[in-house]
């Protein structure tokens, strides 16, 4: 909690905001909200927000996944856990302009970590590769999701469409092999030594992971949909610059058909001045042949 709070939240964080700044749309994001993925913050605080935690979730992993330092992984996602917690429920940074939607999403999904965490590290689950392998890839999957999010948070959708849809499908790949194979496979190996030498947390985790399921089905929910969104931004810009594409192709017909037109007239006007004045030297030779 103290390393959360203290340096990343106090000292990575702002450095990431002064980094972002010096991009050149940096303030355009400063208006944008996005209550239906960012919950009522504005972009510049969900950018910095998210880098911050996919820092904190890589961190977390990577300790988790060391057997030496397991166990300060899983303490220190506790630590994080609590400390959010205590934030939702001041209304503190990064919640002072949350929507009710997204306090009560981090609040669910904050107790189920807090739940889970205490037996983890009371009955020294963390020695068992099952739950390690779930603590692990959650968190690394969580933080490569956060950072590519916050990439695409960072690029003008007019200006890169076809990048952000690659990032929001490959956001949906990865949470989908962390979420629906190696939360599942994993927990399900889990459970059977659970069920002989631990009969009451067995159903526990049972509820446990019927909870996990259901946050997973709202979450995946979320980044199906940013999927969508971008493929269809994508095809409006495609069919917009087709739109531009023809619009430009028949002012450049108009223009050539003028062209052609004006070619044409002043062709029929020279030689209708050439036969003027061939006709006009005709009939002189003639007044002058009658003469003599």
């Amino acid at each position: 909690m103290i390393f959360y709070q203290g340096f990343l939240v106090n000292t990575v964080s702002p450095l990431l905001r002064k980094a972002c700044s010096r991009l050149g749309h940096w303030k355009d994001l400063k208006d944008i909200h996005k209550s239906s993925s960012s919950g009522g913050i504005d972009a510049q605080t969900d950018v910095v927000l998210l880098l911050t935690l996919s820092i904190h979730h890589i961190i977390a992993g990577l300790l988790i996944l060391n057997p030496r330092t397991c166990v300060h992984g899983f303490l220190y996602e506790l630590g994080y856990e609590s400390y959010d917690l205590f934030n939702l429920a001041l209304a503190r940074y990064p919640y002072t302009t949350a929507t009710l939607g997204l306090r009560f999403a981090a609040a669910s999904h904050h107790l189920l970590g807090v739940l889970t965490i205490l037996p983890t590290l009371y009955f020294q689950f963390y020695k068992n590769a099952f739950v390690v392998n779930i603590g692990a890839w959650l968190l690394l999957a969580g933080g490569i999701q956060a950072a590519s999010s916050a990439c695409a948070k960072l690029l003008l959708p007019q200006d890169y469409p076809r990048l952000r849809l690659g990032i929001a499908f490959g956001n949906l790949i990865v949470f989908l092999f962390a979420r629906f194979f190696i939360f599942p496979v994993n927990f399900y190996y889990f459970a059977l030594t659970l069920r002989g030498k631990y009969p009451l947390y067995f159903f526990t985790g049972i509820l446990g992971f019927i909870l996990m399921t259901f946050f997973n089905l709202v979450i995946g929910k979320v980044f199906f949909s940013r999927v969508l969104e971008s493929f269809f931004y994508l095809k409006e810009i495609e069919k917009q610059a087709k739109r531009r594409s023809s619009r430009n192709s028949s002012r450049d017909s108009l223009k050539s058909s003028k062209r052609d037109s004006l070619k044409s007239s002043k062709r029929d006007s020279m030689k209708s001045s050439k036969r003027g004045s061939l006709s006009k030297r005709g009939s002189l030779k003639r007044g002058a042949v009658f003469k003599k």
